[in-house]
């Protein structure tokens, strides 16, 4: 009993040190960003990060279950979040860097569009992160750095040209769907050498989720988005129809997930979350970015679906 006691609490120092490090990072960046714009184009994708760290702790969650978190295992997962950070920074960049003409009508505030840096600068930037993100999953093993370069590709056909499936009003869809699904891939791999039959049942119920409520993203865009050519979802339906939809599909896609893993003492909590979104969009009258709010809450949605896999 002592030595269960003991390693329960061996473990919860291993988290704490763990939380405190990220959080000194990311108060660290959060520090730094009035002297460095890059770093402040960092600060501006935490919420979007926290979205993919989620996905990929969700992915070793349900790779393990109950299973023993060995100290092995607990480094392999702070490495493994590390490159995905850097990886959807790098790509983050990349992007920046595609969109040097459109963000001159959706995003004139970024530091590429008010040339406080270089293209140079930025793609130099995008690709050194890709770099690290690659080196740290390799470090854990081939098969996690194998899933993070899949992810990479996926980002890049999102983004660069020719391909720049970001233009397509589903296509763009599917490239989220598809980011979403390889993040819990790539965390499951970070611990196991293959999927387990509960990690490929999630990556079915979110390549299904993460699709049809991706549009949120593009909302605050729609008219430089337009402007720009861009044939996403908002621009095809409007962001007034698009938000309505999105208004119902979250909590249903919510519920949803948590009937079809039988969570139904957590239906209150999906549904909750669900209903915050709703508010969101329901509340927004335009102009004001609507994303980072969306995202966080997205975040915690994934949270709970690691939760509930622990828990029921």
């Amino acid at each position: 009993m002592l030595s269960e006691v003991l390693s329960l609490v061996e473990s919860a120092d291993r988290a704490v040190g763990i939380t405190v490090f990220f959080g000194a990072l990311l108060g660290g960046i959060y520090d730094w960003t009035n002297r460095s714009p890059i770093l402040a184009r960092i600060k501006s994708m935490l919420p979007i990060t926290f979205v993919y760290i989620t996905l990929t702790l969700v992915g070793v969650v349900f790779q393990l279950d109950t299973g023993s978190w060995t100290d092995r295992y607990l480094l392999h997962v702070t490495i493994g979040v590390g490159a995905m950070a850097f990886a959807h920074w790098g790509q983050w960049f990349i992007n920046d860097w595609t969109d040097t003409e459109t963000d001159q009508h959706s995003n004139p505030d970024r530091p590429l569009a008010t040339g406080q840096v270089t293209e140079t600068q930025i793609l130099a930037t995008g690709i050194s992160l890709l770099g690290v993100g690659m080196l740290f999953s390799g470090a854990v093993k081939p098969e996690a750095a194998i899933a993070l370069f899949g992810w990479i590709l996926v980002a890049i056909v999102y983004t660069i040209p020719p391909f720049r499936l970001k233009d397509g009003a589903f296509s763009s869809m599917l490239c989220f769907g598809l980011l979403g699904t390889v993040a819990i891939l790539f965390g499951s791999l970070l611990v196991a050498p293959t999927p387990n039959q509960s990690v490929w049942m999630l990556i079915a119920v979110l390549m299904v989720v993460i699709p049809v409520n991706s549009s949120y993203q593009d909302l605050p865009d729609e008219e430089g988005d337009s402007k720009a050519g861009i044939d996403n979802f908002v621009v095809r339906y409007g962001s007034g129809r698009v938000k309505r939809f999105l208004a119902v599909s979250f909590p249903i896609s919510f519920i949803a997930t948590a009937l079809v893993f039988g969570w139904y003492a957590a239906l209150p909590l999906f549904a909750g979350l669900g209903g915050v979104v709703t508010y969101l969009l329901v509340n927004w009258q335009g102009g004001d970015e609507i994303d980072p709010q969306i995202s966080t809450v997205i975040g915690l949605y994934f949270i709970s679906l690691a939760v509930s896999q622990y828990t029921w």
